[in-house]
């Protein structure tokens, strides 16, 4: 991972309320960069949800609201270049044409890095 930010709250192994804010901070802007925070479920490890909207200030927060979910999820903060970008916002364009947001591989979202991950995190019953 690339040291270019963080997620500060929650951190790894919390237990979380049903809706949450989740909060971080980015380091440095390079050109060309941009920045998402996205959601992964433990059993679907491969897939994520980005969660709008796109990180565009040096110390950030995304609130997060959850149904009912039952198993462990992890937070990830991404960066991607233009190509990445465009393609993210083609996703959220089919999903309001569609009211479907897809799981995303992020072996298929061009340009991407991970810079960041808060892992087994869980809601409180």
């Amino acid at each position: 991972m690339e040291k270019l930010g963080q997620i500060t709250y929650p951190q790894n192994g919390d237990q979380i309320g049903h809706s949450v804010q989740i909060q971080g901070e980015i380091y440095d802007f390079p050109p060309n960069l941009h920045f998402w925070l996205a959601m992964q479920w433990a059993s679907k490890n491969s897939l994520v949800w980005l969660k709008e909207p796109e990180i565009i200030t040096k110390y950030w927060m995304i609130d997060i609201d959850f149904g009912n979910p039952t198993e462990d999820f992890a937070f990830l903060l991404l960066s991607v270049g233009s190509e990445g970008q465009c393609f993210i916002e083609d996703w959220y364009r089919f999903g309001k044409l569609t009211g479907s947001y897809p799981g995303l591989m992020l072996k298929n979202i061009p340009t991407l890095r991970l810079i960041y991950a808060v892992e087994n995190l869980r809601l409180n019953k």
